[in-house]
C-alpha cells in the first residue's frame, strides 16, 4: 500500500478555496474539487510499504497551527494542466516538511521522488487536468479572485491512496 501525508486547512480558509472554484464550476472541468472535497497540501508520498505502523505514530509531527498563504493560482502545462495555488515562502512549512522527510528515510522507507527536499513545492491542487481548451478560461476566471488566501494549517493526516495511485 501507498500513504501520503496531507495537511489540512482551518475551516475559514477551506471555504476560501472552495468559494474560488464555484467560478470555475461552470466550465465544468471533469475533476475539479468538489465542495465535498477536503483542500489540502501533500507533504510526501510513501513508496509501497506493508505496515502503516512505519510511518505512525511517532514520524508525524504534532503540528501546531501555523499561519499559511497560497497566493498564485497556476496551471503546470508539464503536468496534464494541474491547476492547483502555490504557497508563499513558509519557514513553518519547509522544516515541517523536511523533518517529516528526513524521520521517514531514517526509518528506511522510501518516498517517492517528487517529495524529495529541493524538489517538492507546496501546492494545493485544484483540478488534476484541465483541457488545453479551458486554460484561459480558467485563467480568466480566476484573475477575479483576491489573492493572497490566507488562513491557518491545522492538522497533519496519514491516507491510505486507493491501489495505482501517488
Amino acid at each position: 500500500m501507498q500513504y501520503a501525508i496531507k495537511l489540512y486547512f482551518d475551516d475559514a480558509l477551506k471555504s476560501k478555496i472552495l468559494d474560488s472554484m464555484k467560478l470555475v464550476r461552470e466550465l465544468n472541468i471533469p475533476n475539479l474539487i468538489k465542495p465535498e472535497d477536503e483542500p489540502h497540501i501533500t507533504l510526501l508520498v510513501t513508496q509501497p510499504c506493508s505496515k502503516p505502523e512505519d510511518i505512525l505514530p511517532d514520524s508525524i509531527p504534532l503540528v501546531d497551527k501555523f499561519p499559511i498563504s497560497l497566493s498564485l493560482f497556476s496551471v503546470l502545462p508539464r503536468k496534464n494542466n494541474l491547476l492547483c495555488l502555490l504557497t508563499a515562502q513558509s519557514l513553518n512549512l519547509t522544516e515541517l516538511h523536511d523533518n517529516l522527510y528526513d524521520a521517514l528515510v531514517t526509518k528506511g522507507l522510501q518516498i517517492d521522488k517528487e517529495y524529495v527536499p529541493g524538489v517538492w513545492f507546496p501546492h494545493c491542487m485544484l483540478a488534476s487536468s484541465v483541457p488545453t481548451d479551458r486554460v484561459g478560461n480558467v485563467c480568466n476566471i480566476l484573475a477575479k479572485v483576491k489573492l493572497p488566501l490566507q488562513g491557518d494549517v491545522e492538522h497533519v493526516r496519514l491516507v491510505q491512496l486507493p491501489p495505482n495511485c501517488s
